[in-house]
């Protein structure tokens, strides 16, 4: 598969802005997202699963 080759994308941010998106970049929220609830059927099943194998 072969890439294409990447553009250079210019923009203008105001400090505030630039500061944001530094600190958006420091926490990496896709790297590190959030943990998810399980529900209480999804912890039913996982017992029974535990116990009975899967």
């Amino acid at each position: 598969m072969t890439q294409k080759p990447s553009r250079t994308v210019q923009a203008t941010l105001l400090p505030e802005e630039y500061e944001m998106l530094q600190d958006l970049r420091q926490k990496k929220p896709a790297r590190n997202p959030p943990p998810k609830r399980m529900s209480s059927g999804d912890r039913i099943a996982d017992k029974v699963a535990a116990t009975v194998g899967s």
